[in-house]
């Protein structure tokens, strides 16, 4: 006896008595698909509805490393709090730090390695007056020219980043220039800003001929004094030091007013 599609009422129903197209979602009855009947591996990620695995369909602690393919687990995936120290082992803590990754005031001061602030990490005008600690012992290097070790004849440069005090103990030769700036390969113009002073001073000694300071510079630009007691300097004091103390204060860019004395120590 031959069957088209069906069974022996009363016989098992096999693969073989099911015409193909036959069973249809309709056929099955609700619940009848359990896990045990689908084989391991047979639920691909094509199966899977969008937005059908959620919090709550899985199983704690089912979702293992191992389970993560790599890189699928980004920043938009993390809730904001969610990731905290203790969930991150010592190596990957040492993240770059920086403004956008760090939240305002997160760093705190125990935080920060001794020696690590150093002066490119400053923000320029951020060191104020109202935050340094008052200043005890306060001492000044001067930069010594001694006898025999350089003439002076004409001109005095002060490099205020290094000296602003030049103190010279061989008697000068001839009249002086002295110009003032940042150093060898900074002007003064770039490390002032409009509204700045600074005072600067050079110490000259004089034998039995005087000599005095007959032009003042900044940056090798002539800047011409406001002398104390409102007369040009014309002559030294012989067998004498002279201090000449000169204030700079920059009022535009490239552009400074000097004020000028003249003391006499002997």
């Amino acid at each position: 006896m031959a069957y088209i599609g069906l069974a022996p009422v009363g016989a098992p129903i096999s693969a073989n008595d099911i015409v193909d197209g036959a069973l249809t979602s309709a056929k099955i009855a609700d619940g009848s698909i359990i896990s045990s009947k689908i084989a391991d591996g047979n639920v691909i990620t094509s199966k899977i509805k969008d937005l059908n695995v959620t919090t709550g369909k899985i199983a704690a602690l089912n979702v293992t490393t191992a389970k993560i393919a790599d890189g699928e687990v980004t920043t938009a995936k993390i809730a904001n709090g969610e990731v905290t120290e203790v969930k991150m082992n010592a190596s990957a803590r040492k993240f770059p730090v920086n403004a956008a990754n760090v939240a305002t005031d997160a760093v705190e001061t125990i935080k920060i390695k001794d020696l690590n602030v150093t002066t490119e990490k400053l923000a320029a005008d951020s060191v104020l007056s109202s935050k340094i600690a008052p200043i005890t012992d306060l001492q000044e290097d001067i930069l010594i020219t001694a006898a025999g070790a350089q003439t002076l004849n004409s001109n005095v440069t002060i490099s205020v980043k290094e000296n602003s005090v030049r103190y010279f103990t061989a008697a000068t030769t001839s009249n002086i220039c002295i110009n003032i700036r940042g150093d060898d390969s900074t002007t003064l113009n770039s490390i002032m800003n409009i509204g700045n002073t600074i005072t600067t001073a050079a110490l000259i000694t004089n034998g039995g001929t005087p000599q005095f300071v007959s032009n003042t510079q900044v940056d090798n630009v002539l800047v011409v004094p406001k002398v104390q007691g409102g007369e040009a300097i014309t002559e030294g004091n012989a067998n004498s030091t002279d201090i000449y103390t000169i204030t700079v204060v920059k009022t535009a860019d490239a552009t400074f007013t000097m004020f000028l004395t003249q003391s006499q120590f002997a």
